[in-house]
């Protein structure tokens, strides 16, 4: 029984990769997937302007939410829940999230991920203001955003994603 132990070894190997390619178990995990982190070199520096913004958003967020379906977009979109500090003083508020290339998300509880100006329709006094940038990066995560009107700001609890 002459069998080479070389050849053997190439033809299981072989075996296994035609299997692997058939049955797709090879596929890296973070091939190209709609739940990557976004990149905030690409979102947020001195070379980067809003169309690079809406550039980078239309190919890593907008486009795979198109081919979505309804479950891999509720998987995908980061799940706010919003805390309020002062707000007695103030009736009904409309939170507003802007995307830092202008595009308008309104006031959902949902977002895309990305980065977002809070805009509060009550604060300072009822004129309306900007209460700062959120970073909601992570496809999926689960963020309490706290809106505080006696400092007239919006800051993520407990999470590192705060600017």
């Amino acid at each position: 029984m002459g069998y080479n132990f070389k050849k053997i070894a190439a033809m299981a190997i072989i075996s296994m990769a035609v299997v692997l390619s058939i049955t797709g178990c090879n596929q890296n995990a973070d091939e190209d997937s709609a739940f990557q982190t976004l990149d905030i070199e690409q979102l947020e520096t001195d070379t980067t302007d809003i169309n690079d913004r809406a550039e980078y958003y239309d190919k890593n967020v907008d486009d795979r939410i198109d081919e979505m379906t309804d479950e891999e977009k509720e998987k995908f979109y980061v799940n706010l829940t919003l805390t309020y500090t002062g707000r007695e003083y103030y009736e009904e508020d409309y939170i507003i999230f802007l995307r830092n290339d202008n595009v308008y998300e309104g006031d959902t509880i949902g977002l895309s991920p990305g980065i977002y100006r809070v805009i509060s329709s009550k604060a300072e006094g009822g004129r309306g203001a900007a209460l700062g940038d959120i970073y909601l990066l992570t496809p999926g995560e689960d963020v309490t955003l706290n809106v505080d009107y006696t400092s007239s700001k919006a800051t993520i609890i407990n999470d590192e994603n705060t600017k």
